[in-house]
């Protein structure tokens, strides 16, 4: 039982790493912008700009970024959920979840100074 429950992750990250979007190295926050910029060929600036907008409208962007930093593959075909679930978590893996966190529970004094 195990074994099939093993198998059916692998054929999960398998589908993940056919992505055809990829995490990128990047000075800023995983890679997730600079990945989906250059797949759709735009500037990162513009995509950055959109999951800020949907960011503060909600938490949308917070929590898609979240998700995308564990769940897309790097250039090396490496993914952040992945390595937690065989036990060796990663700095990486933090971050997304902080990220997803803060998207899902968004701060109430953040929100009250937006509309009062």
């Amino acid at each position: 039982m195990n074994n099939e429950g093993s198998q059916r992750r692998r054929g999960f990250y398998d589908q993940l790493r056919k992505s055809p979007i990829t995490r990128q190295d990047s000075q800023w926050l995983g890679g997730v912008a600079t990945g989906v910029a250059d797949y759709f060929k735009v500037d990162v600036v513009l995509i950055r700009g959109i999951f800020v907008v949907l960011g503060v409208l909600g938490g949308l962007g917070m929590v898609l970024y979240g998700l995308a930093w564990a769940l897309l593959p790097d250039t090396g075909g490496k993914m952040h959920l992945e390595s937690a679930v065989n036990r060796n978590w990663t700095s990486g893996m933090t971050g997304a979840v902080i990220i997803f966190a803060l998207g899902i529970f968004p701060a109430p004094w953040f929100l009250d100074s937006l509309a009062p």
